[in-house]
């Protein structure tokens, strides 16, 4: 078994966290709609002033007859020292990532093709994107508003940008669930403890990301034959014209978990996997993504409940 699941597996599945935890200030339906970080601004448009500048000291009359004046000069430059240190740094960014989204393939769970449902099972695509976004999200939710076990959003496309290419670097992971009281099978843990559950990541199409979502304790008693009390369904048709990627899910009615921690589970998803990198916390839940994935053993489940609960 994966070395970190192995630490999370330990003992039971739950861990003790002092104080009780007040669920429902956790448990609250969360609609799964994500907005996307603020761009950074370009390096062109950040030094325009003083490009602007040079323009008028050289004799030119904007910024794009300047970068025309230099060329050549640029070019010799170029030709000179090889390949500028900043192109070869993000080229050998890319080969890595792209050797860690192919072990991801390699790894991810397999599914069924007869269980595989496109964005087409749902609804009549070509009409859909004839909807701005707004009533898309409207149309979508209406969609799945008659199943009582449905979750259903809209992400953006930004945002799903950044959890595929997680999901395709850290195909498993493990989540935290507050909860109040201990369960009669586990009487013997802690009130105001933490039930982990396993992530599972599968790319069966495309357009098509499916996530499942599973308890700790029913992995390790079947294995890969564990059944997901929730699973979530992503769909990117939509990404490049409309910017969104739409994404629905159901949980399973005879599950031991109920809608609102479903809901719960998919917020603390996006955290970890849709975290930003330019921020602190968010280097430090991609830092336990990648530990989980790698079976490092300085992975603190402590950490992970920690940066679970933060409000980022």
């Amino acid at each position: 078994m994966h070395r970190a699941l192995r630490m999370a597996s330990h003992g039971t599945s739950k861990i003790g966290l002092g104080a009780p935890a007040n669920k429902r200030s956790f448990a609250q339906a969360v609609p799964f709609l994500m907005q996307a970080n603020a761009a950074n601004l370009s390096v062109a448009d950040k030094y325009r002033a003083k490009l602007e500048q040079k323009a008028a000291a050289e004799g030119v009359t904007s910024v794009e007859e300047l970068k025309e004046k230099y060329k050549e000069k640029i070019e010799k430059v170029k030709t000179e020292l090889g390949e500028d240190p900043i192109t070869a740094a993000s080229k050998a960014h890319e080969n890595e990532t792209a050797k860690a989204a192919q072990s991801a393939i390699a790894n991810a769970p397999k599914v069924p093709s007869s269980d595989i449902k496109d964005l087409d099972s749902f609804v009549d695509v070509s009409k859909f994107k004839l909807h701005d976004r707004k009533d898309i999200e409207m149309l979508w939710k209406m969609r799945h508003a008659a199943n009582p076990q449905a979750i259903c959003g809209i992400i953006d496309g930004l945002v799903y940008a950044e959890l595929y290419k997680n999901a395709r670097k850290n195909p498993m992971f493990v989540l935290p669930l507050p909860r109040n009281a201990p369960r009669e099978a586990e009487a013997d843990t802690n009130d105001g403890g933490v039930e982990m559950h396993l992530v599972q990541w599968a790319f069966p199409g495309p357009y098509t990301v499916h996530c499942m979502i599973t308890t700790l304790a029913e992995f390790k008693l079947h294995q890969e034959f564990a059944r997901p009390h929730t699973t979530l369904i992503m769909h990117s048709d939509l990404l490049a014209d409309k910017g969104i990627a739409l994404m629905n899910g159901n949980v399973e009615k005879e599950s031991s978990i109920n809608l609102d921690e479903a809901h719960l589970l998919a917020l603390f998803l996006q955290k970890f996997y849709a975290a930003n990198a330019a921020t602190e916390s968010g280097k430090r839940k991609l830092a336990l993504l990648r530990a989980f994935t790698q079976g490092d053993a300085d992975f603190s489940l402590e950490q992970l409940v920690a940066e679970a609960e933060t409000l980022d």
